[in-house]
């Protein structure tokens, strides 16, 4: 006859709860179907983790969009009538940046 799931617990350094807890989850598989089992599982937390991130930088995007659009809208309420005026209202960069080449490879300008 076999081992008992105490002495294989302690022959291979696991609880008895992780014995029980693998024999419901891979018990009647076979070693490759519990391979396969195991792949899809790393390869749906590594989706899932891309997911969030994605999501993340969307919603990330949307704030920033928010911001600037409640900037310009402002901006254009304050009678800023320059392009210039209105970017860097907008941005709140500080007014002696206006006319910077390195910002304007940085910043669309409003228009």
């Amino acid at each position: 006859m076999g081992a008992t799931a105490a002495d294989l617990c302690r022959r291979h350094g696991i609880s008895d709860a992780t014995f029980y807890t693998w024999r419901s989850k891979y018990g009647g598989m076979e070693v490759s179907e519990a391979r396969r089992l195991t792949a899809l599982e790393e390869e749906n937390t590594k989706l899932k983790r891309l997911l969030a991130e994605s999501v993340m930088d969307v919603s990330t995007l949307k704030a920033c969009w928010q911001k600037t659009r409640d900037a310009r809208f402002a901006a254009g309420r304050r009678g800023l009538r320059d392009p210039g005026e209105r970017l860097f209202a907008a941005t709140g960069l500080p007014a002696y940046w206006h006319g910077s080449e390195d910002l304007a490879l940085c910043v669309t300008p409003l228009g």
